[in-house]
């Protein structure tokens, strides 16, 4: 809802999630509540606010993430319709992957072999989409636990944030089953809410922790152990 108490959309709404496109000449930034996305232009390291161009949607747009010179999108409603959607620079729709309902997609990342990966925050599971055959496998976490954010690193490790649940979890894909593993680690301090999360060219894992004032890491070794 808006600020005012009343349904979305809102005349000031929300402005969420941004990401650049991997050239750096374009930035999309989506704004939940007002129920839109934001195009800009990135002349150097200036944006070109004359260049802004809206895009309305019908549905909550949370996470974006920059795919060439395109964006995918999550649509998050747990009232009516999920999906994950891709948009090319003048608003058209190029896929659109509809999700299964109270599936709450959150965070967003697009994985080296073209893989959507996403949070369900709402539904506490992550999924992996794939925009050829529209097929999406879900990931069950415990009840409750809020998967809110999801990273994928350069090895192809997904990592996610678990609000509620007081993990990081990550999923690999074992090469000699070809079965994906999720692998769940307890903070060690209680109700500390992580949230963001991404890896550095190491190897090692970041992560924000809101509810305890800190930044929290994985070394190399061990983000990249079994």
């Amino acid at each position: 809802p808006c600020a005012s108490g009343t349904a979305a959309p809102c005349d000031n709404g929300s402005t969420h999630e941004l990401s650049f496109s991997p050239d750096g000449t374009q930035l999309w930034v989506s704004q939940m509540t007002a129920q839109r996305i934001l195009h800009f232009k990135v002349k150097g390291t200036v944006i070109d606010q004359s260049s802004m161009k809206v895009f309305p949607m019908s549905i909550q747009p949370h996470g974006v993430i920059a795919q060439g010179s395109n964006v995918w999108i999550t649509l998050e409603d747990p009232t009516s319709q999920n999906a994950l959607m891709k948009l090319d620079s003048n608003g058209n729709t190029l896929d659109y992957i509809p999700l299964e309902p109270g599936a709450g997609p959150h965070g967003i990342d697009v994985a080296p072999d073209g893989a959507v990966w996403f949070s369900g925050k709402e539904g506490s599971r992550v999924g992996r989409a794939n925009p050829k055959t529209k097929e999406v496998i879900y990931f069950p976490l415990p009840a409750g636990s809020a998967s809110i954010y999801v990273h994928v690193a350069h090895n192809g490790d997904v990592w996610f944030t678990e609000l509620y649940g007081n993990a990081i979890g990550r999923i690999r894909k074992n090469a000699r089953t070809n079965q994906y593993v999720v692998t769940q680690i307890t903070l060690p301090q209680a109700d500390s809410q992580p949230i963001s999360i991404e890896t550095d060219n190491t190897g090692g894992v970041w992560f924000t922790l809101a509810n305890a004032n800190k930044l929290g890491y994985i070394a190399p070794k061990f983000a990249k152990g079994s």
